[in-house]
Protein backbone atom coordinates (compact mmCIF):
# COMPACT_ATOMS: atom_id res chain seq x y z
CA UNK A 1 0.00 0.00 0.00
CA UNK A 2 1.40 3.36 -0.90
CA UNK A 3 1.34 6.62 1.04
CA UNK A 4 -1.59 7.98 -0.98
CA UNK A 5 -3.79 5.01 0.01
CA UNK A 6 -2.80 5.38 3.67
CA UNK A 7 -3.69 9.08 3.61
CA UNK A 8 -7.06 8.21 2.08
CA UNK A 9 -7.77 5.70 4.86
CA UNK A 10 -6.58 8.19 7.49
CA UNK A 11 -8.81 10.97 6.15
CA UNK A 12 -11.79 8.61 5.81
CA UNK A 13 -11.53 7.59 9.45
CA UNK A 14 -11.31 11.23 10.51
CA UNK A 15 -14.45 11.85 8.45
CA UNK A 16 -16.26 9.01 10.28
CA UNK A 17 -15.23 10.48 13.62
CA UNK A 18 -16.53 13.90 12.55
CA UNK A 19 -19.84 12.35 11.45
CA UNK A 20 -20.22 10.63 14.81
CA UNK A 21 -19.59 13.90 16.66
CA UNK A 22 -22.16 15.65 14.44
CA UNK A 23 -24.76 12.95 15.10
CA UNK A 24 -24.12 13.18 18.84
CA UNK A 25 -24.67 16.93 18.71
CA UNK A 26 -27.96 16.44 16.84
CA UNK A 27 -29.08 13.90 19.43
CA UNK A 28 -28.11 16.34 22.18
CA UNK A 29 -30.64 18.77 20.71
CA UNK A 30 -33.27 16.03 20.47
CA UNK A 31 -32.63 15.03 24.08
CA UNK A 32 -33.02 18.63 25.25
CA UNK A 33 -36.35 18.93 23.38
CA UNK A 34 -37.53 15.68 24.99
CA UNK A 35 -36.46 16.89 28.40
CA UNK A 36 -38.28 20.19 27.90
CA UNK A 37 -41.43 18.37 26.76
CA UNK A 38 -41.43 16.02 29.75
CA UNK A 39 -40.84 18.83 32.23
CA UNK A 40 -43.60 21.00 30.77
CA UNK A 41 -46.19 18.20 30.43
CA UNK A 42 -45.42 15.98 33.43
CA UNK A 43 -48.03 17.63 35.68
CA UNK A 44 -50.76 16.80 33.16
CA UNK A 45 -50.01 13.07 33.39
CA UNK A 46 -53.01 11.31 34.97
CA UNK A 47 -51.26 8.78 37.17
CA UNK A 48 -50.95 8.31 40.90
CA UNK A 49 -48.10 10.04 42.72
CA UNK A 50 -46.23 6.74 43.22
CA UNK A 51 -46.36 5.92 39.50
CA UNK A 52 -45.30 9.44 38.60
CA UNK A 53 -42.28 9.13 40.88
CA UNK A 54 -41.24 5.79 39.35
CA UNK A 55 -41.70 7.08 35.80
CA UNK A 56 -39.87 10.32 36.55
CA UNK A 57 -36.98 8.40 38.12
CA UNK A 58 -36.77 6.06 35.13
CA UNK A 59 -36.88 8.94 32.63
CA UNK A 60 -34.24 10.77 34.64
CA UNK A 61 -32.06 7.66 34.60
CA UNK A 62 -32.45 7.31 30.82
CA UNK A 63 -31.74 11.02 30.33
CA UNK A 64 -28.56 10.80 32.38
CA UNK A 65 -27.43 7.78 30.35
CA UNK A 66 -28.11 9.58 27.06
CA UNK A 67 -26.19 12.67 28.24
CA UNK A 68 -23.34 10.44 29.45
CA UNK A 69 -22.97 8.80 26.03
CA UNK A 70 -23.36 12.09 24.15
CA UNK A 71 -20.59 13.75 26.12
CA UNK A 72 -18.45 10.61 25.95
CA UNK A 73 -18.77 10.73 22.16
CA UNK A 74 -18.01 14.42 21.70
CA UNK A 75 -15.28 14.65 24.35
CA UNK A 76 -11.90 14.82 22.59
CA UNK A 77 -9.68 11.78 23.03
CA UNK A 78 -6.25 13.35 23.17
CA UNK A 79 -4.33 10.67 25.01
CA UNK A 80 -2.99 7.72 23.13
CA UNK A 81 -0.61 4.99 24.12
CA UNK A 82 0.98 5.09 20.71
CA UNK A 83 4.63 5.96 20.21
CA UNK A 84 5.56 9.58 19.62
CA UNK A 85 4.23 10.67 16.27
CA UNK A 86 5.19 13.25 13.65
CA UNK A 87 1.55 13.36 12.53
CA UNK A 88 -0.44 13.57 15.77
CA UNK A 89 -0.91 17.25 16.65
CA UNK A 90 -0.56 16.81 20.41
CA UNK A 91 2.79 15.06 20.04
CA UNK A 92 3.97 17.77 17.64
CA UNK A 93 2.89 20.49 20.06
CA UNK A 94 4.51 18.81 23.07
CA UNK A 95 7.76 18.28 21.21
CA UNK A 96 8.12 21.62 19.40
CA UNK A 97 6.10 24.31 21.19
CA UNK A 98 9.27 25.87 22.60
CA UNK A 99 11.57 25.17 19.69
CA UNK A 100 9.95 25.61 16.28
CA UNK A 101 13.33 25.60 14.52
CA UNK A 102 13.90 22.06 15.82
CA UNK A 103 10.63 21.05 14.13
CA UNK A 104 11.94 22.23 10.77
CA UNK A 105 15.13 20.23 11.22
CA UNK A 106 13.39 17.06 12.48
CA UNK A 107 10.69 17.07 9.80
CA UNK A 108 13.26 17.39 7.04
CA UNK A 109 15.00 14.24 8.35
CA UNK A 110 11.91 11.97 8.35
CA UNK A 111 12.29 9.18 5.83
CA UNK A 112 9.42 7.99 3.66
CA UNK A 113 9.37 4.69 5.53
CA UNK A 114 9.22 6.41 8.94
CA UNK A 115 6.38 8.61 7.70
CA UNK A 116 4.44 5.63 6.35
CA UNK A 117 4.94 3.71 9.61
CA UNK A 118 3.76 6.74 11.56
CA UNK A 119 0.75 7.06 9.28
CA UNK A 120 -0.10 3.38 9.83
CA UNK A 121 0.04 3.92 13.60
CA UNK A 122 -2.29 6.90 13.24
CA UNK A 123 -4.73 4.86 11.17
CA UNK A 124 -4.83 2.19 13.89
CA UNK A 125 -5.25 4.80 16.66
CA UNK A 126 -8.01 6.62 14.80
CA UNK A 127 -9.75 3.32 14.05
CA UNK A 128 -9.89 2.63 17.78
CA UNK A 129 -11.35 6.07 18.45
CA UNK A 130 -13.91 5.75 15.63
CA UNK A 131 -15.02 2.29 16.77
CA UNK A 132 -15.46 3.45 20.36
CA UNK A 133 -17.45 6.50 19.27
CA UNK A 134 -19.73 4.49 16.96
CA UNK A 135 -20.34 1.86 19.67
CA UNK A 136 -21.28 4.60 22.14
CA UNK A 137 -23.50 6.24 19.50
CA UNK A 138 -25.37 2.96 18.99
CA UNK A 139 -25.92 2.57 22.75
CA UNK A 140 -27.09 6.17 23.03
CA UNK A 141 -29.55 5.79 20.14
CA UNK A 142 -30.99 2.64 21.73
CA UNK A 143 -31.49 4.38 25.08
CA UNK A 144 -32.96 7.47 23.39
CA UNK A 145 -35.33 5.20 21.45
CA UNK A 146 -36.52 3.57 24.67
CA UNK A 147 -37.02 7.01 26.17
CA UNK A 148 -39.04 8.23 23.16
CA UNK A 149 -41.24 5.10 23.18
CA UNK A 150 -41.91 5.57 26.90
CA UNK A 151 -42.85 9.22 26.35
CA UNK A 152 -45.14 8.34 23.44
CA UNK A 153 -46.88 5.66 25.52
CA UNK A 154 -47.29 8.00 28.49
CA UNK A 155 -48.23 11.29 26.88
CA UNK A 156 -49.94 10.48 23.59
Amino acid sequence: MDKKDLKFIHNTIIHWIDKTDTKANIFLGIQLVILGYVVSHFRNLNLGICYKKIILDFLLFLTILVFFFIFKIIWPRLSTNEPKSFIYFKHIYNRYVKNKQQATEDFSKISKQEFENDLINQVVSLSTVATTKYTDLQKMILILGIEIILIIVLFI
